[in-house]
């Protein structure tokens, strides 16, 4: 029997508190028992320490005490209960545990040939049991085996070696098909690397995805393009069941697309980029297992410069969109997702984002080069901002400062703009000095014309100097695409004797907003008419330059036509001439020269009578055109003058 007491104590190890241990916890415990730090200092820990003041503590321990009374007995009550539970359990498994040793033991003690055996198994029966039953309380028997037959054993003997040869005959099945299954995964192993391998060979950067370790991928986005689009840049390299890879481009993914330019004439397309779209093979050609792989690489190449492109026109569109905000005065107009620009007069450029298994077959139009080279301008001007980029992050950062630096609109659109403007603006004024050309030479005088008209993108001189910003050949070259595109037109007016010069700019950045001509002229006479004309005059639109030429060429006519009369007012073109009639008396003939575009006059004008203008206050002039440009005379405008002035005398 066992005693009454219990050697295994139950009582749990006390345990730290770490929260207790805490800094807020002890900081929250001094706040309450001795009030805040405020009132704490040194000399008074000091004083109650010497002074061994604990009369305070001690009732702050009794109090402390009497409220954790209750919470300490319920604590007690709660321990008492769960070592009484755990001592019970502990007997019962004791008294099973005692019980089944005992009857091996008894079944030992009884049927056990050897004594030292069958004394130990005594040994190890529990006392009580012992005394209540013997040692032969128990007995046991062994069966004996049933006598087979020789044809049952030989039966025996052959399914046993049916089950063994099967048994073998299945594994050797299973060697087989792994053999086989471990060859063709061999093989589209084999396959999958040699097309990774292919593919990075390519140049594409091959590595493993970031979410998925065990898994490659490709990055062909933009490492330069802001997080929207660069993190969107990766698409991960699947494998088949042959080995083949497929290119995997996440949920995000909704189908590839191109940049559409297209260009409309009272809603009628006139114009649009081309639009690649992938051809399959013919079906009809034989293809060997050589042009398989080939044409397995390239489709994955094929897939890998799509999503490229794809991903890059869709960050252009992107882009546009936040630029075209800021371009509102020039007339770009967002309408959901196209972009319309201005081009000619009833013309307008329309930039849109397409699917490429929308793109059709368009039959061709006039503008179709002009649409094309706008989309190839836009993909430069964003690769080269994407270069900038890559400089701009080169560069040692700045020093710190408040707020995050904004983030800045590309100039896409913009340059393309300038230049659309900048050519209708430069044809427009070409035609309208050819038009004063022309006139002119109708009537015996020429208007030498040289045009300094800058190619659209300038090669420059050192093309194969290193330049010492480490800029490439290509940047400059957009750089002066980027530039404000401008002309000069320097005209040798009639009278030889002063040039004209007439520069067309177009910026759109301020205080511009669009074309300006700049207007100077070079008199190498300076007591001709023409020197007295302000040197340089700003226009902002087409209809004041042609003012202003046609002021200069009146005044310059005059120059050319003074000889033997007055200038009355050259800025008018009126000049006089004083001679004797047949009667002896002097009369005086009055001439004036109007030029336009595509016209130019010769008039008299003669001042009319007093009696003829009874009642008038002011004097008249009576005017009649006395020769023009076109008129089947066959004079020119200097003989015309000579004649006019022969005829008068």
């Amino acid at each position: 029997m066992m005693t009454d007491v219990f050697p295994l104590s139950l009582r749990a190890s006390p345990k730290l508190d770490p929260d207790k241990e805490s800094l807020p916890y002890l900081i929250s415990r001094i706040n309450d028992q001795r009030g805040s730090f405020r009132n704490i200092t040194e000399e008074g820990l000091e004083e109650e320490i010497g002074a061994g003041d604990d009369a305070r503590l001690d009732s702050l321990g009794e109090a402390a005490g009497e409220d954790d009374v209750p919470d300490v007995k319920s604590r007690q009550e709660e321990l008492a209960e769960a070592r009484q539970q755990m001592i019970t359990q502990v007997q019962q498994a004791h008294w099973e545990c005692i019980g089944g040793l005992s009857l091996i033991s008894l079944v030992l003690a009884g049927h056990n040939q050897q004594a030292s055996a069958r004394q130990q198994a005594i040994n190890t029966i529990d006392p009580y049991i012992r005394e209540a039953l013997s040692k032969d309380a128990l007995g046991i028997g062994k069966l004996q085996e049933p006598q087979k037959s020789e044809t049952e054993r030989k039966n025996e003997r052959v399914a046993e070696l049916g089950w063994k040869t099967q048994s073998l005959q299945s594994v050797a099945d299973s060697l087989l098909n792994s053999a086989t299954r471990l060859e063709k995964e061999l093989g589209s192993e084999t396959r999958y690397w040699d097309q990774v391998l292919k593919i990075k060979d390519q140049g594409w950067s091959v590595t493993r995805l970031p979410r998925e370790k065990h898994a490659l991928g490709v990055r062909y986005g933009f490492a330069e393009a802001y997080a929207d689009f660069r993190d969107r840049g990766m698409a991960a390299l699947r494998r088949d069941e042959d080995g083949n890879i497929s290119l995997d481009r996440g949920l995000r993914f909704t189908g590839d697309r191109k940049l559409r330019v297209r260009i409309f004439q009272n809603r009628t397309m006139i114009g649009c980029n081309r639009l690649s779209r992938p051809t399959a093979r013919d079906p009809e050609v034989a293809v060997t297992d050589a042009d398989d792989d080939e044409d397995e690489n390239d489709s994955i190449e094929d897939q890998i410069l799509q999503a490229r492109d794809s991903l890059f026109d869709e960050e252009l569109h992107a882009e546009l969109h936040r630029e075209a905000q800021n371009l509102m005065n020039q007339g770009v107009i967002c309408i959901g997702d196209v972009i319309q620009l201005p081009f000619r007069a009833d013309q307008s450029i329309h930039i849109d984002l397409i699917n490429i298994d929308d793109v059709e077959t368009e039959p061709l139009h006039i503008d179709d080069q002009v649409a094309t080279a706008i989309s190839v301008a836009l993909r430069l001007l964003l690769s080269y901002s994407h270069r900038q980029n890559l400089r701009r992050r080169s560069r040692p950062p700045l020093p710190l400062k408040d707020g995050k630096v904004s983030r800045p609109v590309y100039q896409i659109l913009k340059p393309v703009i300038e230049h659309i403007q900048y050519n209708i603006n430069v044809k427009s004024c070409e035609k309208l000095i050819f038009g004063f050309k022309q006139t002119l030479q109708a009537a015996g005088l020429d208007l030498g014309i040289e045009m300094d008209k800058p190619a659209l993108v300038a090669v420059p001189d050192d093309t194969w100097v290193v330049p010492k910003d480490d800029t490439s050949t290509t940047e400059r070259l957009i750089r002066s695409l980027i530039g404000p595109p401008h002309s000069t037109f320097t005209l040798s007016l009639p009278s030889k004797q002063a040039l004209l010069k007439i520069e067309v700019l177009t910026n759109l950045f301020p205080p511009n907003f669009g074309t300006t001509y700049q207007s100077i002229i070079q008199s190498s006479n300076p007591d001709s008419v023409a020197s007295k004309i302000p040197i340089s005059v700003l226009s902002t639109s087409l209809s004041e330059v042609e003012f202003h030429v046609r002021h200069v060429l009146t005044v310059d006519l005059v120059d050319c036509i003074s000889a033997g009369w007055s200038v009355v007012d050259a800025h008018t073109g009126m000049l006089t001439r004083t001679f004797e009639n047949r009667e002896g008396d002097t009369e005086s003939l009055s001439i004036r020269v109007i030029i336009e575009a595509k016209k130019l006059t010769l008039e008299s004008v003669r001042q009319i009578d007093e009696e003829e203008g009874a009642g008038d206050e002011q004097k008249r002039f009576r005017q009649s055109v006395v020769w023009s440009v076109g008129n089947g005379n066959g004079n020119s405008l200097l003989g015309a003058v000579r004649d006019l002035a022969a005829l008068a005398s």
